[in-house]
């Protein structure tokens, strides 16, 4: 009998403990079979900026299906324009052959352009990238094997609706005596425009990207390319992602440190990449590691603080970052005092090249001495890059420490220049120069390929040729950009474009070492910041929400809300009508991570807005 009680008593306890749990667990917001009151697969769904890789797995294997089980052929090969949405002139084609051969590819010029051709690995399954697509035009594509078989395929690239927001730059092509076998492109990438695009040599825009990608424009060592994401943040962004030509992500990380406008790639798949409070990042790319930070104003605070300290108001600007590989430094350009910076990768600063003027007598032993007379110190510096002690800068003749005028400015020159340093003996020798005949303010890059100089002046300033009185800084209608190859010294080719621009690649546009293969991209996030909020029951208000439409932009942890009145509220809601409340700093909040779908409202003087956005977490 005392056993039998003895159960029950334990029956009992157990009950009570699992009962007490369940409400202790719910006290803490863990909710334990808990029913949703709402749906939100109704709404849109805010992409994130950051990630755009929302279709491309499904993209992959639908392709990939599709050669295996269908009747795909040379004769009638498989063709998608734009696998992945974002790179408008490019395609993939797929095919099967009996036999191992590989594929000539030939893109036909337009109106004497030059053909594109090139080739691809010996195979049976032939997946096929087609980059430099004319377009608004119908693209003739030969695809001929190793027997003689070939086949010319039409492929048109259309303008898409997303294209309304971008802006065509008119372009000449004034000298173009490039080697006939000479098929690179020039990349250009602006902050006007927030485009990246690829001209041909008959300045024909023949590869983009749609989605605001507007910094650097570089291949790294594997082929691909490193961009900036897009979001509304100006000049910063909160991510970058690993591409391909075709617009495929491999890549995508989320910055707890803005990125700027360099990077630089460093041994061991690493980067440096500049931040918009004058530091450099040391990021791995493998495991999206932060590695190190060099806070540049401090490194120079350590040669004389109460020098730094007098300027610091006015101190910034990393416009310029490169890495050379044969002394294992890294150069950094500072804009505002037109300095640039040899540094170990330990931080430890090896001499600066700046006019002496700008710093104090501390600085003496790391200043470069000028050789020879009359030498000019260069000044704005974009782009600068060192290779085996020989400088390669962009002298743009004005930085922030120059007073803007018309009349000054016509007289102003920017030149591309090339210097030897003697870093033993802290000299520094100016070997050539060219130019004289350009003025680009701002902006601008150079660099040489054994016996080929590629310039861009990026910033030319017209205003002042034809109205003085009409010299308005901030009018981009009043800017164009002229680029010129140098072979041996001589130019063989100059294009003039009626934007500003500010990174220039000459570059093949074909990717030897692209291999096709289904990537579910790594994403790696940073510990991002986010605001406090407060939590509150909004069942019962979201009953009287009112459907309002406003545009949001999402990147990484960061919401952007285009509603222009102000002191409102940002509140996700959840399937279980929980509230998160946050209140807006100019028009943005910066969220916590949370789990589940959550709808955006607005709330405001009184009114809650449903904007019919909802967002993953």
């Amino acid at each position: 009998m005392k056993r039998k009680n003895l159960v029950i008593l334990v029956t009992i306890v157990l009950i009570l403990i699992v009962g007490i749990l369940a409400i202790v667990f719910n006290n803490k917001g863990i909710i334990l079979q808990k029913e949703k009151l709402y749906s939100f697969d109704e709404y849109n769904l805010l992409k994130n900026t950051v990630n755009l890789v929302s279709n491309q797995e499904d993209a992959d294997i639908e392709f990939l299906t599709k050669i295996e089980n269908e009747d795909y052929t040379i004769s009638n090969p498989l063709i998608i324009v734009n696998p992945y949405d974002i790179s408008p002139l490019t395609a993939l084609i797929g095919f099967k052959t009996t036999n191992k051969t590989t594929v000539k590819i030939t893109i036909h010029g337009k109106d004497g352009g030059k053909d594109l051709v090139y080739y691809t690995k010996e195979q049976t399954i032939h997946h096929i990238p087609i980059y430099g697509l004319y377009m608004d035009y119908n693209n003739q594509v030969t695809l001929e094997l190793s027997d003689g078989t070939k086949n010319i395929i039409s492929i048109p690239a259309e303008t898409p609706y997303s294209f309304a927001s971008i802006y065509f730059p008119d372009v000449e092509v004034i000298t173009n005596n490039l080697d006939e076998n000479d098929n690179d492109f020039y990349f250009l990438s602006t902050p006007v425009g927030h485009t990246a695009a690829a001209f041909d040599q008959k300045g024909e825009i023949r590869w983009l990207l749609t989605n605001q990608v507007y910094k650097q424009l570089s291949r790294l060592e594997n082929g691909h390319l490193l961009v900036a994401s897009p979001e509304a943040m100006e000049d910063k962004s909160l991510g970058l992602l690993e591409i391909d030509l075709l617009g495929k992500v491999y890549n995508t990380y989320e910055l707890k440190n803005p990125y700027f406008h360099n990077y630089t790639e460093l041994p061991g798949n690493k980067i440096l990449y500049s931040t918009d409070d004058n530091k450099i990042i040391k990021l791995n790319l493998k495991t999206g590691e932060v590695e190190k930070t060099f806070d540049i104003f401090a490194i120079l605070s350590e040669i004389d603080s109460s020098h730094m300290n007098s300027i610091k108001d006015n101190f910034g600007y990393i416009n310029a970052l490169y890495y050379d590989e044969s002394s294992e430094t890294v150069l950094i350009g500072i804009y505002y005092y037109s300095t640039l910076i040899n540094m170990d990768l330990d931080g430890k600063i090896n001499w600066i090249l700046a006019d002496p003027d700008y710093y104090s007598a501390k600085f003496d032993k790391y200043l470069l001495k000028p050789t020879g007379t009359n030498f000019i110190y260069p000044k704005g510096n974009f782009n600068a890059k060192l290779n085996n002690n020989k400088l390669t800068l962009m002298n743009n003749g004005w930085d922030l420490t120059d007073t803007w005028s018309c009349s000054k400015a016509s007289g102003l020159t920017s030149t591309a220049n090339d210097y030897t340093i003697d870093p033993s003996k802290k000299n520094i020798t100016e070997d050539w120069r060219y130019g004289n005949n350009f003025f680009s303010f701002t902006f601008g890059d150079y660099y040489t390929d054994e016996n080929e100089k590629t310039i861009m002046f990026g910033r030319e300033f017209r205003s002042y040729h034809t109205n003085m009185s009409e010299c308005i800084l901030s009018d981009e209608g009043d800017f164009y950009s002229s680029i010129i190859t140098l072979k041996n010294d001589v130019e063989v080719f100059k294009m003039t474009v009626s934007n500003t621009y500010n990174y220039v690649s000459k570059m093949s546009i074909f990717d030897e070492n692209y291999t096709f293969a289904k990537v579910m991209p790594n994403s790696f996030t940073a510990d991002q910041i986010s605001d406090s909020y407060k939590e509150e029951d909004y069942a019962a208000k979201f009953k009287k929400a009112i459907a309002y439409s406003i545009p949001l932009e999402l990147s990484g942890n960061k919401l952007k809300v285009l509603f222009y009145e102000e002191g409102y509220n940002v509140i996700l809601i959840d399937e279980y009508g929980k509230g998160y409340v946050y209140k807006e700093d100019n028009r943005t909040v910066n969220l916590k991570k949370g789990t589940g779908k959550n709808l955006i409202l607005i709330e405001w003087e009184g009114n809650l807005y449903n904007t019919g956005y909802y967002i993953n977490n």
